[in-house]
C-alpha cells in the first residue's frame, strides 16, 4: 500500500512540473514593466574618505531602470539616527560628496541612504554605512621634533598657508589658550609658545579664521629639579667649567650643560661623590659634548652611590691612553649609567685596573647609546680583583670595536645585551679564530650566570689586517648562555666551535645587504625580507 501511495505522489509532482513548463512556454515573450509595492534598498554602498571630503556611492535600486528614482542621504553621529540628522541631501544620482563645509572634520559619523517613493512604489528601507571620519587638513609638521620641545615651551611648525590666524593650545582638562599668528609668523612657518607646564600633554589646533587647518599633540619635558641642581648653561666661552665645577659641588648634584657647547677635561678627574651630568633642555638639537682629553678615576676609598651621564657626546681625538673611566684606586660604586650617550674613539670605554682589594661596581648600565671605535681595552675591561657584578646594554648600537667585554677577573653575576645592533666587531684573526678577539671574554675559570643575548643583530666582524675570523664567548664551565631572536649576517665570521655564540640565527646576506650604509654608521634596516624587522637590533634603526 505504501508503495502505491509513493508512486501516486511522484506522478502528481511530475504532472505539476510539466504543467508549469507548458505555462512558461506559452507566456508572451514581452515582459511587462515591474511595478513593486516597495522599492528595493540600495546596495553596494562605498565610502571614500579624504581629509576634507567624503564620497558616498551606491548601486541603483533594483528594477529602477527608466524610472525617475531619487535617493535621500542622511548623516548622523549616531548609527540609530534617533534625532534629526546633521545633514540631509536628496539626489537622482547614485553618489554624493560631502565636504568640511557640510559636516565637521575629526568627527565620527554614519551615513544612510534610501530610494524615495516613485510612482506606485513606496520608499525603500535604509542602508546604513560603517562609521567614517574626515581627518581634516594637516598643515602642522608632525610629530613635533624632539629638539622643538622643552619643559615649559614648544616650537610648532607648519606649512605656510594663506589666512592662518591662530593656534589654540589646550591642556588636559584645562581652558584653551589662543595664540595669535601674525603675517610674519605665517611666512616664517613657526611659532615659539611659552608659559607651558612640564610633563604635560597638550593638544594644538591651527586655524585660518574659523576653519581648522591641523591638529597635533605634544608632551613637554620634565624640568630638571632637585636639591643640588648646578646649571652651567649660562657660562660660555670657558670649556674647563665642568672640570672646574666637579670638585667643589656636593654629592648628589645634577650638573646641567648647555647643548651645542663643548666641555674639556685636560687632566684626570678623581671622583668621590654621586653625580648626574646631562644636557639641559634647549631649542638646540646638538647635545652638549665632553672632550675626554683625560679620564675619570676614583679618589682612594671612594664610596659612590651613582654616576649618571645622560644626553651627552663623549669623545677623544686618539686611541693612545684615552678612556672615559680608567680606575686604579680602591673604591665602590653602586651604579654607573650611560643614557643616550654618543661615545666615540677610545682605547677603552670603562676600564678598572686597580690592584689590591680592587674596585667594586654593582651595576653598569648602557642604554640608548651609540658607541664606536674602541680598541684593546674594550667597552668594559677589568683585571686583578676588580668586578662589575651586573652589566646591562640595551637599545644600543656598537660598532668598530676590537673587543666588547673583557672581564677576566672573578665576580660577575650577569651580562645582558638586549635590542642591540653590532657591526665591525670583535676584531678577527686567521682562519679558525687564531689571533681573533672575543665578544665576551671571561677567561676559562670565571663564570657569569647568566649571559643573556636577546633581540640583537651581529653584523660583520672587524678585520684590521689580521683576518676576519673572530671569537664569540669564552667563560667558565658554570656559565649559562641564553640567546633568543638574535641574528648574524653572512660576514659575521666565527668558525672556532669552542668560542661561537650559540643560537644565532643566520641571515643569508651580508651586513651591506642588511644595513643602509654601515661604513657611515647608518644601520637602518633596508631588507624588507629580514625576519628580524621590527623586533631585533637597536629600535632606532627600524
Amino acid at each position: 500500500m505504501k508503495s502505491l501511495r509513493r508512486i501516486f505522489k511522484n506522478k502528481l509532482v511530475l504532472a505539476g512540473f510539466i504543467a508549469t513548463l507548458l505555462l512558461s512556454c506559452n507566456k508572451d515573450p514581452e515582459v511587462e514593466e515591474v511595478n513593486l509595492p516597495r522599492l528595493f534598498t540600495p546596495t553596494g554602498l562605498q565610502l571614500t574618505v579624504g581629509q576634507t571630503e567624503v564620497r558616498i556611492q551606491w548601486n541603483p535600486t533594483l528594477f529602477s531602470e527608466n524610472k525617475d528614482v531619487q535617493y535621500t542621504i542622511e548623516i548622523s553621529k549616531d548609527s540609530t539616527f534617533p534625532a534629526a540628522p546633521d545633514y540631509t541631501k536628496t539626489t537622482d544620482s547614485t553618489f554624493v560628496i560631502f565636504t568640511y563645509a557640510d559636516i565637521a572634520v575629526r568627527q565620527r559619523y554614519f551615513a544612510r541612504v534610501k530610494a524615495n517613493a516613485s510612482g506606485s512604489s513606496t520608499e525603500s528601507n535604509w542602508f546604513v554605512s560603517p562609521p567614517f571620519t574626515m581627518t581634516g587638513e594637516q598643515i602642522f609638521t608632525v610629530p613635533v621634533p624632539e629638539a622643538d620641545i622643552i619643559d615649559k615651551a614648544v616650537i610648532l611648525r607648519w606649512t605656510t598657508t594663506p589666512g592662518v590666524t591662530k593656534i589654540v593650545i589646550t591642556p588636559p582638562g584645562g581652558s584653551p589658550l589662543d595664540v595669535i599668528i601674525s603675517a610674519a609668523d605665517n611666512t616664517a612657518g613657526f611659532k615659539l609658545i611659552g608659559n607651558l607646564l612640564p610633563v604635560t600633554t597638550y593638544s594644538a589646533e591651527i586655524f585660518a579664521g574659523t576653519r581648522s587647518k591641523g591638529l597635533l599633540s605634544f608632551t613637554t619635558k620634565a624640568t630638571i629639579a632637585g636639591a643640588n641642581v648646578i646649571d652651567l648653561r649660562g657660562i660660555t666661552g670657558r670649556p674647563s667649567v665642568l672640570a672646574d665645577t666637579i670638585p667643589i659641588i656636593p654629592s648628589g648634584s645634577i650638573v646641567v650643560l648647555k647643548r651645542g657647547l663643548t666641555y674639556d677635561f685636560t687632566s684626570t678627574t678623581s671622583l668621590n661623590k654621586s653625580l648626574t651630568i646631562l644636557s639641559g633642555p634647549d631649542f638646540i638639537s646638538d647635545l652638549a659634548s665632553i672632550f675626554m682629553g683625560a679620564n675619570f678615576n676614583l679618589t682612594a676609598g671612594a664610596a659612590i652611590d651613582s654616576l649618571v651621564f645622560k644626553d651627552v657626546n663623549m669623545y677623544s681625538d686618539n686611541y693612545a691612553g684615552k678612556y672615559i673611566f680608567n680606575i686604579n684606586q680602591v673604591g665602590t660604586i653602586g651604579k654607573v649609567k650611560f643614557e643616550n650617550v654618543r661615545g666615540h674613539r677610545f682605547r677603552g670605554f670603562f676600564r678598572m685596573q686597580t690592584g689590591g682589594a680592587g674596585t667594586k661596581v654593582t651595576d653598569l648600565i648602557i642604554d640608548n647609546c651609540i658607541i664606536d671605535s674602541l680598541r684593546d681595552f674594550s667597552l668594559v675591561n677589568t683585571n686583578n680583583s676588580n668586578t662589575v657584578a651586573n652589566i646591562m646594554v640595551t637599545n644600543t648600537t656598537l660598532y668598530n670595536a676590537r673587543k666588547v667585554i673583557d672581564h677576566r677577573s672573578p665576580g660577575s653575576n650577569s651580562i645582558k645585551f638586549e635590542n642591540c645592533t653590532f657591526n665591525n666587531l670583535p676584531g678577527g684573526g686567521a682562519a679558525g679564530g687564531v689571533g681573533g678577539f672575543y665578544f665576551i671574554d671571561l677567561g676559562t675559570q670565571n663564570s657569569a650566570t647568566p649571559i643573556v643575548i636577546m633581540n640583537c643583530i651581529f653584523g660583520k666582524t672587524f678585520n684590521e689586517g689580521l683576518g676576519d675570523d673572530a671569537r664569540g664567548i669564552q667563560a667558565g664551565a658554570a656559565t649559562t648562555v641564553s640567546v633568543t631572536n638574535s641574528y648574524q649576517t653572512a660576514d659575521f665570521i666565527s668558525t672556532n666551535p669552542l668560542f661561537q655564540i650559540p643560537g644565532l640565527i643566520p641571515y643569508s646576506g651580508t651586513s651591506f645587504n642588511l644595513y643602509t650604509d654601515p661604513d657611515a654608521g647608518n644601520f637602518k634596516l633596508k631588507d624588507p625580507g629580514f625576519a628580524g624587522n621590527g623586533n631585533a637590533g637597536d629600535p632606532r634603526w627600524y
